[in-house]
């Protein structure tokens, strides 16, 4: 098995030797549980409540001189779900470029297997949706 990358070695947890297959597998809800993971950033108050509202992320933001400064928060589980979701095509440009920037970021530190079927198709706008 290749440990090179940290989603591997989350995969593990389950004593299986097959990160992916452990990844596509009802096991992975679980697994995604042990890793957490926090982003921050600056939005409007408008972008906070419906985060806050239409995800499980923990989020914890004060006022500041540019909006608000804002912490994100969540296991790797919330992750997945929420890159989903946010990047719908129904939601604010400046909502789906936050979360899609989020979802990159996660895949290049070794966790695109959690999105594993889902595939990206590009918005006109320049942001994309996640769709199985």
């Amino acid at each position: 098995m290749d440990i090179s990358k940290v989603g591997s070695i989350v995969a593990c947890l389950n004593f299986d030797n097959e990160p992916k297959k452990a990844f596509a597998s009802r096991k992975a809800f679980k697994i995604l549980q042990h890793s957490y993971f926090s982003f921050i950033g600056n939005m409007s108050l408008k972008m906070i409540i419906e985060i806050n509202q239409s995800t499980e992320l923990q989020v914890q933001y004060t006022e500041g001189e540019n909006g608000y400064l804002v912490l994100l928060s969540g296991t790797a589980l919330v992750w997945r779900v929420a890159c989903v979701d946010m990047s719908d095509p129904d939601m604010m440009k400046a909502i789906r470029t936050i979360f899609n920037k989020c979802h990159l970021h996660l895949e290049r530190a070794g966790f695109a297997e959690i999105w594993s079927g889902y595939s990206k198709r590009e918005l006109p706008d320049g942001t994309y949706t996640m769709e199985l």
